[in-house]
């Protein structure tokens, strides 16, 4: 089925474990203060949006972060949530609490040697890049042909990563047009609580024409409360 729709990404507001620089993945860790008045600022800059469809991860952190979404809207008969445990963020298993730095060092050491994001690194027990990638392209295949309008995906940032890499090198029947958006790999870069990332898609029979509308912004963060 022919369809063209817009999806508007959101990782969650900050944590405690955020704060404090710690891998927090299955952990369901609430928003801080910081965290809610994030949720509320990004809440703000999209409240003139018109959502066709809500879907968040189930864990709480991104919950809350929808729910401001929905308090600051303007728009009448908010679409319910649905969550979806597809959309949690990659599972780092014995490494969940301890320092970023812990995995990203490596990674990082690993991506130079290889040539490859760092996304696709694999640390010792974590959930696999090949098995999340599984998950978002069966929920991203799962909207792609069924949905028209516009999409809110609140999720985590490791998510929205593997998303883009997937739309970008997974499959020949993606079109990717990201322009600016990838100067000095900016794309592979960490996303910052409650950053946007917008793309636009126009899919006709099996092919599909993406455009990256916007990537990382967390200009409502600086703007004045």
């Amino acid at each position: 089925m022919d369809s063209t729709f817009t999806i508007t990404l959101v990782r969650h507001g900050e944590t405690a474990y955020n704060k404090k620089q710690l891998v927090c993945t299955y952990t369901d860790e609430p928003l801080n203060d910081a965290g809610k008045e994030q949720g509320n600022r990004v809440g703000e800059k999209l409240k003139d949006e018109i959502f066709t469809k809500v879907y968040s991860s189930d864990l709480l952190r991104a919950q809350q972060t929808a729910q401001c979404i929905l308090k600051n809207s303007k728009q009448e008969n908010f679409p319910a949530i649905n969550l979806d445990p597809r959309l949690r963020e990659r599972n780092f298993g014995k490494l969940e609490g301890k320092l970023k730095s812990t995995w990203i060092e490596p990674g990082q050491a690993w991506s130079k040697k290889e040539g490859k994001s760092l996304i696709r690194y694999d640390p010792t027990g974590a959930e696999t890049f090949e098995t999340l990638k599984s998950r978002v392209s069966s929920f991203f295949q799962e909207i792609d042909g069924t949905t028209c309008g516009n999409i809110l995906i609140v999720t985590h940032g490791l998510w929205i990563l593997a998303l883009l890499e997937y739309l970008r090198f997974e499959n020949d029947l993606f079109v990717f047009d990201i322009k600016e958006h990838d100067e000095n790999g900016k794309l592979g870069k960490a996303l910052k609580n409650t950053a946007i990332t917008r793309m636009h898609i126009v899919k006709v029979g099996d092919n599909m024409k993406i455009e990256l509308l916007s990537h990382n912004d967390d200009s409502h963060l600086s703007q004045s409360a």
